[in-house]
Formats: structure tokens, C-alpha cells, sequence
């Protein structure tokens, strides 16, 4: 007797009962806030340590390497935080985001700009340029080892060269405020001082 592809794992090739955990998995921690909140601070965690360890004392003219190596990467990490947080508080605004077993359209977007608005914070106009900045590497140059043409690397030569660090803890700060503010169970975080 042939197994069935419920038993087989069907088209993900996992077992029936871990497909179920996965799904519950998916479900329970997608519509949690402090989930999304907890992975962000984790990622900025790991932007810290780098900037700590490669980039504070980087100096272009005597360590060029560095500094091309570890900037898109710092930044990289800010953005992916960042993105982490802003769709946490729109989780918190909006559970409907989550529906079905899938994230809404609006939340598969690494672009902040986007995501700040959704998650209804304000100030976008004056805080938009850094947003986009960051954007641009998260969606390209920090993953890869180039941009996408030509043009957008010499674009993005200066953010990711030197990463505007009291802007990006700046945002940090305000993401994590709101988050304090409107996520009864995320709390305890040093962020949230």
C-alpha cells in the first residue's frame, strides 16, 4: 500500500505532524508583535557588534577593506531591524495583516518608507531620506557583492562608506519607543529606557 502525501510530507517533503507545527509555529508567532520586535533587536544586536568590532575605528584611507566589507553588511543589518520593528507595530495596529496563513501584501516590502507609514508613525517627510538610504541597501548592496548597476553602486557609495550612525540609533530609538508604548508584552528591554 502506497503512503499518502499527507504521510509522505507532500509537496514540502516534510512530515504531516511537523507540517501542523510549522503551521501553528507560523500562525502564533507571525500575529505576536514581540515576536517581530525580539528578531529585530537580535539583528541590531548583530549590527552593533560588527560596527564595534570592524567599523568603529575604521579609517578609509588606511583600511579601505574594512570599511568596503563591513559598511553595506552594518547597514544591511540596521535595515533588516528596522524592517523587523515597523512590521511588528504594524502587526500591533493591524493583526488582520496576518490572515490565512500568509502575510498581507503591504508586509512584504523591505522598503521602511512603506512600512513606517504602515505602521503609523509620524514625521515620514523629514525622516524619509534616511529611510530610503537604508532601503537601498537592505534590497541590494548590502547582500550582494554589488548593486544592481553601475549607477545605483556609486549612489549608494556614501551611505554604506559612512553609515550615518546617530540617524540610524536616532530611528532605533523612536521604533523601540512605540513599541514600549503599544506592546503591553514586550517589556524589559533597554530599548524601551
Amino acid at each position: 500500500m502506497a503512503a499518502s502525501a499527507a504521510q509522505t510530507g507532500g509537496r514540502s517533503g516534510l512530515p504531516g505532524e511537523v507540517q501542523k507545527a510549522m503551521r501553528r509555529l507560523f500562525g502564533s508567532t507571525a500575529k505576536q508583535p514581540a515576536s517581530w520586535f525580539h528578531t529585530g533587536v537580535n539583528l541590531m544586536e548583530c549590527a552593533e557588534v560588527l560596527w564595534e568590532g570592524k567599523l568603529a575605528d575604521a579609517d578609509l584611507a588606511r583600511d579601505p577593506i574594512s570599511v568596503y566589507t563591513y559598511g553595506p553588511v552594518y547597514t544591511m543589518f540596521v535595515g533588516f531591524a528596522m524592517e523587523n520593528m515597523l512590521k511588528g507595530l504594524a502587526i500591533a495596529k493591524d493583526p488582520g495583516l496576518i490572515k490565512a496563513g500568509t502575510l498581507a501584501k503591504e508586509l512584504r516590502t523591505h522598503d521602511l518608507g512603506k512600512l513606517w507609514e504602515l505602521a503609523g508613525l509620524k514625521q515620514l517627510q523629514t525622516i524619509r531620506p534616511r529611510l530610503e538610504r537604508i532601503t537601498s541597501l537592505v534590497t541590494a548592496f548590502g547582500r550582494c557583492p554589488v548593486s544592481l548597476t553601475e549607477n545605483q553602486m556609486l549612489a549608494q557609495v556614501n551611505a554604506w562608506m559612512f553609515p550615518d550612525r546617530s540617524g540610524i540609533r536616532a530611528l532605533w530609538r523612536i521604533m523601540c519607543r512605540e513599541g514600549c508604548r503599544n506592546v503591553p508584552d514586550w517589556v524589559g528591554w533597554s530599548e524601551c529606557k
